[in-house]
């Protein structure tokens, strides 16, 4: 009776194992987005990835306005942005980017640089995991409408003749080159100095006046010889031209009165009757001045070189 008890409860304990595994499996196989525990299925990897949520990437304020921008740096530490603009480093080192709604974020061209790493790094990465999920999916059918597959029929295989190797003949080896011969382009020829003409040209001179002394003038009487009568008393003039005969008379009377000798006597004298201009002109003579000294040209007649 006691063995019969153990018996029972030991088929009891199996049967209520079995059912837990197979509510396990259940959940398992609804969890990972395969069909139910009674059809063949296989749980393809994008239910799998789909299970376990990515964590979300925290950008900082440079690094967004990096991606934001399509920042890029060259090998030569330059910055540019998505239309190919050059930006210009200020004194702390970073370049400025004004972003859409107006605001301006300094970034450092090494934070540039790591998140174009980054950013390279993810491309690779997903772009290897894109390859490995996507794998061809087996389609899920029941057991009841799968047909049975025919055996197949083994072909007894049948060993490859091989052909006896035959020697390869040998290749003549190709002719060397012989190195061209040098030729002397000077052969023949001797090297000649440049050869110069020198050609003496006198100075240049030109005749030019100098002035000794300047031309001025002056006023001189002018003199003529006249008939006259001459007072021996006073000298004076007593002639027809000068005095009447009555104006004579008594100016002779007079000197008779004075005690003074009276009379006259006649005869050509030496009148001044005016003046006139005389212009004395200049006095100059000529010098010879260089206008330009003399000098030797210098005419090249061969060029030097091999001739």
């Amino acid at each position: 009776m006691m063995n019969e008890r153990k018996r029972i409860f030991g088929k009891n304990a199996i049967v209520s194992g079995m059912m837990v595994i197979t509510a396990m499996l259940s959940a398992m196989i609804t969890g990972c987005g395969c069909q139910k525990a009674d059809e063949v299925s296989l749980c393809t990897p994008d239910s799998a990835a789909t299970a376990n949520s990515v964590p979300a990437v925290t950008y900082s304020e440079e690094e967004q306005a990096v991606l934001d921008e399509n920042l890029s740096i060259d090998a030569a530490g330059n910055v540019t942005d998505g239309s190919g603009k050059q930006l210009k480093v200020g004194e702390d080192g970073k370049v400025e980017v004004k972003k859409a709604d107006g605001t301006v974020v300094k970034v450092d061209p090494d934070t540039v640089r790591n998140v174009r790493q980054q950013a390279e790094s993810a491309d690779q990465s997903s772009g290897g995991s894109q390859q490995a999920t996507e794998k061809p999916v087996t389609s899920t059918q029941s057991p009841r409408e799968t047909s049975p597959q025919k055996p197949k029929e083994t072909v007894p295989q049948t060993k490859p003749t091989v052909k006896p190797t035959e020697p390869r003949p040998t290749e003549p080896r190709p002719a060397e080159k012989t190195q061209p011969t040098t030729v002397d382009p000077h052969a023949g020829k001797a090297y000649h100095e440049a050869e110069y003409e020198y050609i003496k040209h006198p100075a240049e001179t030109k005749q030019v006046k100098v002035v000794d002394r300047e031309a001025y003038s002056y006023e001189e009487p002018v003199y003529e010889e006249k008939w006259s009568m001459i007072c021996w008393g006073c000298g004076a003039d007593v002639g027809n031209d000068n005095m009447t005969i009555a104006q004579r008379d008594e100016h002779m009377y007079q000197h008779i009165l004075n005690g003074e000798p009276d009379g006259y006597h006649s005869g050509y004298t030496t009148v001044q009757v005016g003046t006139r201009t005389v212009n004395v002109p200049e006095e100059s003579h000529y010098e010879t001045k260089i206008v330009k000294e003399a000098w030797t040209e210098k005419k090249l007649i061969r060029e030097a070189g091999w001739y």
